[in-house]
């Protein structure tokens, strides 16, 4: 209320009756009269509290809404002949004015034009009557009360004020909401004088700032314009206390009267408008004395009430733009109200359409698309929590812009939060394009050709590829958190790339442990724009998909990612560790063989079984031979190539443990694979799914025949002897055959003498297939195990292409029971032309002595330029004979006399089976065109040896005192094997030789061998070697 003389301003009445006026008798009356200089124009409304009937009522400016008489509730009408009677007319039903209670009254009133005190006279009158329908005539008087007036003093010339902002001419009216530079000006109608007070005074709840470090001095207040300050109150004191600004005039003169002064000064907004009747500026001029001189008053703002403590979360689990989710909201209403509006600003996109809500008492009444409304009960200065579910979220990500907007049930706005920012970051999301895991096998396919076709097994290491884009943009130094327990993500090898260009994104991996890593990235990543992150991992023991998500999400600090996935890629199908052993007992070359199966299938439970064979080896076409005890296995079929190598197919029931003794019929290769490794897919046969794989590393190996050589002169165009010999484990019934491949460049003669059986019993005949390059023996008796050799007569051309041979041992039925591959021939020799004399000997009788003859003709003249040196002759006996030489008069040279080595010994004979001729090497080279044969006692031994081949080597020279060992020496030049001679036979030509050259001395060795048979050898000069 203002005293300021013919204001137009509201009064306040409160009152206590003692009779009811009911209201539901439509027509009640409450009858107003206020003193003859003052005019009522309306009345307002009414409130009521619970009343004390001993004492009068206090003005009550914070009643609840529901308390509150509006338009529909009463009807005021002002006398239009006095102007000073209003008539309040209650219209509802559902109202009354009850005995016993408080009630208040606002009314407008018009202040007269003059002074008024406060005299007897001024007093203002208030009665009620009740409805006509209560008598059926008249209104029926109830209640009276006499009220005493307000003074009215002189109203200032003038009082205004101006909230705006300057450059838009918006007004500041949300609650709580600072008003810079609030405008105020005013006009005294009476001079001011040192002394004097002007008290400003905002509606209560407005806050005029005071200096945080001056207490009551105000803050921020500037005279308009500064300019002029000095025509105002430059020496006064102005201080600020809550919403009241006073000024005590200090001034060394009189202020004129209708001086005009005007300031700005920064003030706040309350929570929400106060009552009617406090919603005023005021003005009061008071003389130093004490008495009012002028006084106004101006009506404030509606100040529109702002919900405080404001707080909106995204609190469900997909929460990546576009995603469905829930959101928590909660706020401190200024006002009660029944309903709370939501309206999504941005990011665009939301969609609240079937939204509903989470908390207890709150019901969605209405969507419609970015905008909800929830019917939510609502105090003032009480909390409200509320959480909305099932709505879309955003498009792309980013801060959001909400409206909240309280209402109550007949749509009257109570509180609002426009264009709210403080709420939650909703983050973009990292859209995965693809994803692989790749175990190392598969990396390599060159290195793991059937490894690499198969699915990552669990407890392996893999790398793991994804491509994704994002929806907002990831800056340099945001963090890329790449997390999957249980995977073990490793720091090694991680690497980010723009898969258009192939560029690299530079990111270091910050830490990687308990299944997350995390990668500062050195480069932005855009939106959009389609990237790869690879990283290595060991998988964990968990094979579905579903068993361990994956989250992608790029971190700036910030409460939510910038980016996620929500957790929602699946991880990958892996696949078990299942273990594979195969063993055969037999295993030779090119052969059918048995070989027993085990199986663990560990986790899987398969019906099928891929076993892949390493390179070469193969299955038969139907390949099972037992099926296990329990019969587990029901076929075995070739089924073709997997990665070059053979495979077959195992149908089994469905295995649960343990497989063991199943036997399956493979195909061995020539020999043993550098990659020996048998691979097993476990598969399910009704959903086409690999469960697992395993290796044998060890599988079969090919087993070679042992002992398997072959030695042969290698000179070009001039045939000799070729001997071979092997030893077997398997017995061969009659009607065997012998394989033997050979280099096709090689002329082999097998037939009739150029055979030489050596260890083969019976009859042998030999078919030769030039054009397949092999022969082959077969035998009308049984070969033993052991020790075997044979030879034929063969021609090497100047260069042999493929330079190996196999032999290989067959029955009957062609099946291969044991074989040698891959044997190394010797290499051809250039440079002269040699061919081996015939082998002559003695007498042989087991366990007696005899002779030896042997030598070579050089067929043509050595070359002149470095022509090869012979320097060493080195025969090597058959296994069980020894040679009888005592001294060099042994060995007897026939025919030419070779060139022997003169300083040092030209005899070494210190292994009894082995003779060693040393050479000149100067008159060596320059030998002439002739034959050159020597022999030399031996004993026969008491039964002829598997092997029973002579070999004579010629060998070239050495920087070092180093024996010549034989036809594998490197310095061998040519070796020539000559097929012994069985016991009781003699060379035809043996009485020939006996009688030719040192005969007596021959004669004299072997008599001293019967008288001394441990004699050392003394009279030769030993080699060392």
């Amino acid at each position: 209320m203002t005293n300021a003389g013919h204001s137009y301003w509201q009064s306040n009445v409160a009152a206590n009756p003692k009779s009811v006026v009911k209201g539901f008798l439509i027509g009640g009356l409450v009858w107003f009269a206020v003193p003859f200089c003052m005019t009522t124009t309306t009345g307002l409304a009414s409130r009521f509290a619970n009343a004390d009937p001993s004492t009068a009522p206090e003005p009550n400016y914070i009643g609840p809404p529901s308390l509150i008489w509006g338009d529909a509730d009463v009807n005021c009408v002002v006398d239009s002949m006095t102007g000073r009677v209003m008539t309040a007319t209650v219209l509802a039903e559902s109202r009354e004015l009850t005995g016993g209670r408080d009630y208040q009254l606002t009314l407008f009133v018009r202040n007269p034009q003059i002074t008024v005190n406060d005299g007897s006279w001024n007093y203002w009158v208030l009665e009620t009557y009740d409805s006509p329908a209560g008598s059926g005539v008249l209104p029926t008087f109830r209640d009276l009360v006499t009220l005493h007036g307000y003074a009215v003093f002189d109203k200032t010339k003038q009082f205004l004020y101006r909230n705006q902002d300057p450059l838009t001419g918006v007004m500041f009216r949300n609650g709580l909401t600072a008003i810079p530079g609030l405008f105020v000006q005013f006009q005294m109608p009476s001079k001011i004088q040192p002394g004097d007070v002007i008290a400003i005074a905002a509606p209560v709840g407005y806050m005029f700032k005071e200096s945080p470090a001056l207490p009551g001095k105000c803050l921020d207040f500037q005279w308009e314009p500064i300019q002029d300050a000095y025509l105002y109150l430059p020496n006064s004191n102005i201080t600020c206390n809550m919403n009241r600004i006073e000024f005590l005039v200090k001034e060394p003169r009189d202020i004129p009267e209708l001086r005009l002064m005007q300031f700005r000064i920064d003030a706040m907004n309350p929570a929400s408008t106060p009552h009617v009747m406090l919603n005023h500026f005021s003005i009061t001029h008071t003389a130093m004395a004490g008495g009012i001189i002028a006084t106004d008053a101006a009506l404030s703002w509606k100040v529109v009430p702002q919900l405080y403590n404001v707080k909106v979360n995204l609190v469900g689990r997909e929460k990546a733009e576009m995603s469905m989710s829930s959101m928590a909201i909660s706020y401190m209403p200024v006002s009660d109200a029944d309903e709370l509006m939501l309206q999504a600003l941005l990011p665009t996109g939301f969609d609240f359409t079937g939204a509903t809500t989470m908390s207890s008492g709150h019901e969605v009444i209405a969507t419609s698309v970015e905008t909800v409304r929830i019917r939510a009960a609502m105090y003032s200065a009480v909390n409200v929590d509320i959480v909305i579910a099932n709505f879309r979220l955003g498009m792309n990500g980013g801060n959001t812009v909400f409206n909240l907007v309280t209402k109550l049930n007949n749509g009257v706005q109570m509180d609002e939060e426009n264009n709210f920012q403080g709420g939650f970051r909703l983050p973009g999301r990292v859209r995965v394009l693809g994803k692989s895991i790749s175990s190392l096998f598969k990396l390599d396919p060159v290195l793991f050709p059937v490894a690499s076709l198969w699915e990552a097994r669990m407890g392996e290491d893999a790398v793991v590829d994804f491509s994704f884009t994002l929806t907002m943009t990831a800056s340099i130094g945001n963090m890329l958190r790449i997390r999957a327990p249980p995977y073990d993500l490793k720091p090694t090898g991680f690497t980010i790339i723009q898969q258009n260009s192939g560029d690299i994104v530079t990111a270091e991996v910050i830490s990687a442990s308990s299944g997350e890593l995390v990668a500062r990235l050195g480069m932005s990543i855009f939106p959009a724009v389609a990237h790869k992150v690879s990283l290595a991992v060991k998988t964990p023991n968990v094979p579905n998909p579903t068993d361990a998500m994956w989250a992608v999400e790029v971190l700036d600090g910030g409460l939510l990612a910038e980016n996620t996935n929500d957790y929602m890629t699946e991880g990958f199908q892996l696949v078990d560790r299942v273990e594979l052993t195969i063993r055969a007992a037999k295993s030779p070359p090119l052969a059918e063989v048995d070989a027993e199966v085990t199986f663990d299938p560990k986790s899987a439970s398969p019906d099928e079984l891929i076993i892949v064979a390493p390179a070469g080896f193969n299955f038969t076409a139907d390949c099972l031979i037992s099926g296990g005890d329990n019969k587990e296995v029901k076929s075995c079929v070739y089924m073709g190539n997997i990665a070059g190598r053979a495979a077959a197919r195992l149908s089994t029931i469905r295995l649960t443990s343990i497989l063991q003794y199943v036997v399956i019929r493979i195909k061995t290769p020539a020999q043993s694979p550098a990659e020996p490794s048998w691979f097993v897919e476990a598969r399910d046969a009704t959903s086409n799914t690999q469960l697992g794989w395993g290796e044998d590393p060890t599988g079969v190996s090919v087993r070679q025949m042992d002992g398997a050589k072959v030695v042969y002169p290698g000179i070009p165009s001039i045939s000799g002897q070729m001997a071979f010999q092997f030893i077997t484990n398997e017995k061969l019934d009659a009607g065997g055959i012998l394989r033997v491949g050979y280099p096709k460049d090689i002329t082999i003669q097998c037939g009739g003498s150029y055979l030489q059986q050596v260890a083969l019993e019976g009859y042998v005949s030999c078919q030769n297939n030039a054009r397949e390059g092999f022969f082959q023996l077969t035998l009308s008796r049984p070969l033993p195990p052991g020790q075997q050799a044979f030879a034929v007569e063969s021609t090497c051309p100047t260069t042999v292409i493929n330079n190996q041979f196999y032999i290989i041992v067959m029955t009957n039925q062609n099946q291969v029971v044991d074989a040698a591959m891959s044997i190394p021939g010797l290499p051809i020799q250039h440079g002269f032309s040699l061919a081996a004399l015939d082998l002559i000997w003695g007498n042989a009788e087991p366990n007696r002595a005899t002779f030896i003859s042997m030598g070579f003709e050089l067929l043509t003249e050595l070359p002149l330029k470095d022509p090869p040196i012979m320097a060493e002759i080195v025969v090597t006996l058959p296994k069980d004979f020894f040679h009888q030489v005592m001294r060099s008069s042994h060995v007897e040279t026939m025919a030419k006399p070779l060139p022997k080595k003169i300083e040092g010994g030209w005899l070494d004979v210190t292994n009894p089976t082995v003779v060693r001729v040393l050479l000149d090497e100067t008159l060596v080279s320059t030998l002439a065109v002739g034959q050159y044969r020597f022999q030399f006692p031996i004993l026969v031994p008491g039964r002829m040896p598997k092997y029973n081949v002579w070999t004579m080597t010629i060998c070239a020279p050495t920087r070092m005192n180093v024996s010549c060992t034989g036809p594998t020496d490197p310095r061998a030049l040519v070796s020539f094997p000559m097929a012994g001679f069985n016991m009781g036979q003699s060379h035809p030509s043996a009485v020939a030789f006996s009688t030719t050259g040192d005969s007596t001395g021959l004669r004299a060795s072997i008599l001293l061998w019967l008288v001394l048979p441990l004699l050392v050898h003394g009279f030769v000069r030993p080699r060392q070697s």
